[in-house]
């Protein structure tokens, strides 16, 4: 069984003098990707990874880069070119030396190459197209001496044909990787010592055979279970977080908006997932959530959930937290806790979904605070990809649009 804790939270529109007075991020500096080599349509960047004080990302586009960055001297070195058009959503993981990055196409990449075939064709029906070899896309990459300076990239092939990839995770101990394919919301581990993936269902379930509700047929049980009405691609909401602890367990999101836990000791892959708790969610809106993004903190998950919530998990004991929305805009793009003050940071609303906002999070008071100073908004309603924090506490955060930059937070004078 699990509880959940309700907490009181507060809008950054009334912020007590005293909480002012902990700023600690006041400096912002903006990395111009073009200034750096990368090309208009070529600079998306939905992931990010830090090491240190040195920050791992790849882009989108017409090609996908894989980069490093160095946020004291600004600079960033391009460690792999992937050819495209492809994108990279929440499929990069690394371990050691190494970084695996998986491909998919989104909507409208998919809806423009079926366009010069078909320009009638409803671009909310480009999901139940299938996806060929020669799209070249559902691949898993691998770049290896990625702190040196000739790493060297390796195409691992389609670990599941006919889907695109859009969430990984690493299991570092066991050499697995965890991944769920777009559109079909497939769960499957990929083995990095035999190169061999196995594809894991869970039954049967019923699906819609198009958008337009004509008909239903009986289709496997995927990790993203068939959810009807406001929902993604074929009804299917793809969890953008995938974490593994330190014993291996995996944390992530599916059937119908629970948080599920994967046990890779349990024999048959099947039985591996349970569900832990429901997602909290606006009232009569449990079925249709996910979640956005997963940091580990002194022994808790703190998630961001797609309508928007911050919520801290209690694995041993089962607990659920609640600090409320730190805006109205639904989903979560990234947060990261910073080891200057503890708090957590993220940014909310900066997909499709309106005005991006950076917030913060008190986790002791259980408080939010909206608008650092240093970044009061994104101009031009830019798109918001991934936020992390370096072992220093420099802040970076991502930009998703087609001329898209990095934004580095730093402490400064007060």
């Amino acid at each position: 069984m699990y509880r959940i804790i309700s907490v009181i939270f507060i809008f950054a529109t009334v912020i007590a003098p005293a909480l002012a007075k902990t700023l600690t991020y006041n400096e912002h500096q903006t990395l111009n990707l073009r200034d750096q080599g990368f090309p208009a349509d070529q600079r998306a960047t939905n992931a990010l990874i830090a090491d240190g004080n040195t920050v791992y990302g790849v882009t989108s586009g017409d090609n996908c880069h894989v980069f490093r960055m160095d946020p004291e001297s600004m600079k960033v070195k391009n460690l792999a070119t992937i050819d495209g058009p492809n994108t990279v959503m929440k499929g990069f993981v690394r371990s050691g030396d190494t970084l695996y990055v998986a491909t998919m196409l989104s909507r409208d990449q998919l809806w423009l190459k079926q366009r010069k075939k078909d320009p009638s064709f409803d671009p909310w029906d480009v999901n139940l197209l299938p996806i060929e070899e020669s799209d070249n896309t559902g691949h898993l990459y691998r770049v290896t001496g990625i702190k040196g300076e000739s790493p060297e990239l390796e195409d691992l092939g389609t670990p599941v044909p006919g889907q695109g990839i859009h969430t990984l995770a690493i299991d570092p101990k066991r050499n697995l990787i965890y991944g769920v394919t777009t559109p079909m919301g497939q769960f499957f581990i990929y083995n990095i010592e035999s190169g061999e993936a196995e594809i894991v269902s869970f039954g049967k379930t019923v699906s819609t055979v198009s958008n337009h509700r004509v008909g239903f047929v009986t289709v496997e049980k995927e990790l993203a279970q068939l959810t009807p009405g406001e929902a993604e691609w074929n009804d299917r909401l793809l969890p953008k977080a995938m974490y593994v602890t330190e014993s291996g367990v995996m944390y992530t999101s599916g059937w119908n908006g629970r948080i599920l836990k994967y046990d890779p000791e349990i024999e048959e892959p099947q039985q591996r997932f349970s569900e832990v708790a429901w997602i909290p969610s606006v009232p009569g809106r449990q079925h249709w959530n996910r979640i956005d993004a997963i940091v580990e903190h002194h022994g808790k998950l703190l998630m961001g959930t797609s309508d928007g919530y911050i919520i801290s998990y209690d694995p041993e004991s089962g607990d659920i937290k609640n600090f409320g929305k730190p805006i109205r805009a639904i989903e979560v793009m990234g947060m990261a806790v910073s080891p200057l003050d503890g708090k957590l940071y993220g940014v909310n609303g900066g997909d499709l979904e309106g005005m991006p906002r950076i917030w913060s999070l008190d986790l002791e008071a259980g408080t939010f605070e909206v608008d650092i100073p240093a970044l009061q908004v994104f101009n031009n309603r830019r798109q918001i990809g991934d936020v992390l924090t370096t072992t220093d506490g420099t802040l970076v955060i991502a930009e998703t649009n087609r001329v898209a930059n990095l934004h580095l937070l730093k402490p400064g004078e007060p």
